[in-house]
């Protein structure tokens, strides 16, 4: 093993903290920065070597911060720039590595640079956006209806692939590209070690505004679904002004690392792979979907598992099972009727494939206590754009995005408001992390014993991969590295196992339900063979 495979975005754990629902500080029912540098212990306990905070820079907030109108200032609901230094130095004290969110296919259409922009034809700006004469095309926004909007100023429409709120920027214009380097080298320059790159897929657009092709079939409400994103997605600029912004992050010390949002949804189904970039000179990390829309099951992890082994050995895999924007893994895994004993077991087996498997892997808050989605909430208590503008039809992020359940005092321990900016989860006095920090055997104590076990056991954070039995029933696979072989085997169905793969020799690193060679229903081992 050389020291590029002790990469530490290589062999460590990310985990994930949306900032308005992790700590409020202030009452007043929002998470903020200095709630994250109060629980930066409780982080550092879980045994993870970096956390990747959402966006917290001042914002109008009409797509909870993924609007920017100043990227070098923190939004005063989240604290200060004093709070966003010390964050990262108190961060550092622990060991923990910190990423930040950064939005770089569009603005807030709030910002000075588009409020000049759309000020006149002939302003010095008005080139850093794509505007036109009229709707040059069929292209539709992620949030529904055209992707063009008419601003009455200079009565042309600008794009926008996302809320008209938040309009792209032209990175053809090289000053854009400029000041997208000032804002990297800024934070470089204050300690940030690494960036998740929102919305990758959607930096470059065909220069000839071509329409895009019709899909076979269109939903009512969701009209991005009604055409091929072939002109408007994984443009192949994309990749050179990535490999651009790599080579300034690989300019500065101390392995900094970029991490990008990489959906699959284009026309090059393939497209994913290329942000990589050739001979490592694109993205660290591509963000990796594939668990993010399904519950597990056997043959779905072997053929992602095999998608992603695809990939030259240079390029290094993600696994994630819950973000900001999708339900809860635990609530996709977990059917209607499922006892809590199945829940837990279910929650252990997804930890296990997480924590094993060749790649970084993502933890998002709360996933380490098993938090739920809230599927409760009324439509006055929605607070998701994309579900509003929508009429509803499309379903509300806000499921995931609840406030973290710290204890069973009031609001969870997260805020003392009388409200908070969404409702706690009914469930919180029984899950929340003073109830499972007491108890040896609860989710969160076994997630830092496979966190602490994955650390100690260099095959598991850095070898190779080899799928093993080919079954219906369970995924089996071992990593090796340096003379050290580790054989996992996990089930993933309702009745007992008994694989063939030898699990009755060998050092148990961690099991459960292992009994005489057989594996019970979601149990797993995970054993040293020598």
């Amino acid at each position: 093993m050389n020291n590029k495979d002790f990469l530490w975005w290589k062999h460590g754990v990310v985990y994930q903290i949306y900032p308005r629902s992790f700590l409020d500080t202030t009452g007043n029912g929002v998470g903020d920065l200095p709630g994250i540098i109060k629980k930066l212990d409780y982080v550092k306990s879980l045994g993870v070597h970096a956390i990747w905070i959402n966006p917290f820079f001042q914002s109008p907030m009409a797509d909870f911060g993924y609007d920017i109108s100043d990227f070098q200032s923190v939004d005063p609901l989240f604290g200060s720039n004093t709070d966003m230094l010390t964050l990262i130095s108190e961060a550092h004290k622990r060991g923990l590595k910190v990423i930040f969110d950064m939005v770089f296919n569009h603005t807030s259409s709030e910002h000075p640079w588009f409020v000049e922009s759309r000020s006149s034809l002939d302003n010095p700006k008005r080139d850093w956006y794509i505007w036109n004469e009229k709707k040059p095309n069929n292209w539709q926004s992620l949030f529904g209806g055209s992707a063009w909007e008419k601003c009455d100023f200079t009565n042309q429409y600008y794009y926008h692939f996302f809320l008209s709120e938040q309009p792209d920027l032209n990175l053809r214009n090289p000053e854009v590209i400029a000041e997208i380097k000032k804002i990297i080298e800024y934070y470089l320059d204050i300690g940030v070690d690494g960036f998740r790159l929102d919305a990758v897929n959607t930096y470059f657009e065909d220069e000839n505004l071509m329409d895009n092709p019709d899909t076979d079939y269109c939903p009512a409400e969701y009209t991005i679904d009604c055409q091929i994103r072939k002109y408007n997605f994984d443009h192949h600029h994309n990749y050179n002004f990535l490999a651009e912004i790599k080579k300034l992050i690989d300019s500065y010390p101390g392995e900094r690392m970029l991490v990008g949002e990489v959906a699959k949804d284009g026309h090059d189904k393939d497209a994913w792979k290329k942000y990589y970039g050739d001979a490592q000179v694109g993205l660290d990390l591509v963000f990796n979907f594939d668990f993010l829309y399904n519950s597990p099951n056997v043959n779905q992890v072997t053929d992602i598992v095999k998608a992603w082994e695809s990939l030259e050995m240079h390029n290094w895999p993600t696994y994630v099972f819950s973000s900001h924007d999708q339900i809860r893994g635990i609530s996709r895994y977990v059917l209607e009727g499922d006892s809590i004993e199945t829940e837990v077991k279910k929650a252990k087996t997804m930890a296990i494939f997480l924590l094993t498997v060749r790649g970084t892997p993502f933890i998002y808050y709360g996933q380490e206590i098993t938090m739920n989605q809230y599927t409760d909430l009324t439509n006055d208590q929605i607070k998701d754009p994309w579900a509003i503008r929508t009429n509803f039809t499309v379903p509300t992020r806000d499921g995931c995005r609840t406030p973290m359940q710290w204890d069973g005092t009031k609001n969870a321990g997260f805020s003392t408001s009388e409200y908070t900016w969404l409702p706690i989860s009914k469930n919180y006095p029984q899950k929340n992390v003073e109830v499972q920090n007491g108890d040896p055997n609860s989710i969160l104590n076994f997630y830092r014993k496979v966190i602490q076990i994955r650390s100690e056991n260099p095959a598991l954070f850095g070898g190779k991969l080899e799928l093993l039995e080919d079954n219906p029933d369970f995924v089996s696979y071992t990593r090796e590295l340096d003379g050290q072989k580790v054989l996992i085997i996990i089930n993933f169905c309702e009745h007992s196992i008994k694989p063939e793969s030898e699990c009755q020799t060998g050092n148990v690193l961690i099991s459960e339900g292992l009994n005489n060679g057989e594996i019970e229903p979601f149990g797993f081992a995970v054993i040293e063979k020598n």
